[in-house]
């Protein structure tokens, strides 16, 4: 049916999405507490760091993964693969703005995210205070590295 969804997938999870004005998913992400709870499941890095999860090395970060209730995980983020190089910062600068107003409604002072290792070429210009949280890795061939977004200054 043209949808992918995992252990993740809980209504602990909020998902945001950019659309356009025909209401086309140009971008999203799936956010997640870092308190949540599923079974044996809690939240994907921390997992990975566990050995639950055999596709990301549990090394990933550089200190115990966190739970807290101001601390949420970010994954799967995307934007469409058909978005014209001319608009993807602005669709980027979009699903940013989202994050930011999430973080606000939630009380979100810290995210963590799995990203490919390029991510510091456009957390400045997404005017986002991103800082390493882990080592880089080569996964299938992609090296991505686990990463802090601080939204606590844009808390108050």
């Amino acid at each position: 049916m043209g949808m992918e969804y995992d252990q993740y997938d809980t209504p602990m999870s909020r998902w945001l999405a950019v659309h356009d004005d025909a209401g086309r998913v140009l971008a999203g992400a799936r956010l997640t507490p870092t308190t949540a709870q599923c079974g044996v499941y809690t939240y994907m890095i921390r997992d990975a760091q566990n050995g639950l999860l055999q596709s990301i090395p549990q090394d990933l970060l550089f200190e115990p993964a966190p739970i807290g209730p101001h601390i949420w995980e970010v994954t799967r983020g995307f934007i469409a693969h058909d978005i014209p190089s001319s608009l993807r910062h602005k669709v980027r600068m979009r699903l940013v703005r989202q994050l930011l107003r999430t973080s606000r409604e939630e009380g979100i002072g810290k995210m963590l995210a799995l990203l490919p290792s390029n991510w510091h070429r456009w957390a400045a210009r997404c005017a986002l205070d991103m800082a390493p949280a882990g080592r880089q890795m080569d996964m299938g061939g992609v090296i991505y590295q686990a990463v802090w977004i601080d939204f606590a200054p844009a808390l108050h």
